[in-house]
């Protein structure tokens, strides 16, 4: 009994761990997208201007 009661917590914690992570992992890729937008944007301007 205790056995499968400490087997399902750890299997929980794992997944809650694995799901916190997939959401901070996405949320670096939307960082890094918009930085990398943002760097296009940003050279687009200035060759456009020719500064």
């Amino acid at each position: 009994m205790l056995d499968s009661t400490l087997l399902f917590f750890v299997f929980l914690v794992r997944e809650l761990s694995v799901l916190v992570e997939e959401k901070f992992l996405h949320i670096d890729l939307k960082v890094i997208r918009k930085g990398i937008q943002a760097s296009a944007a940003f050279a687009g301007y200035f060759d456009f201007r020719g500064t």
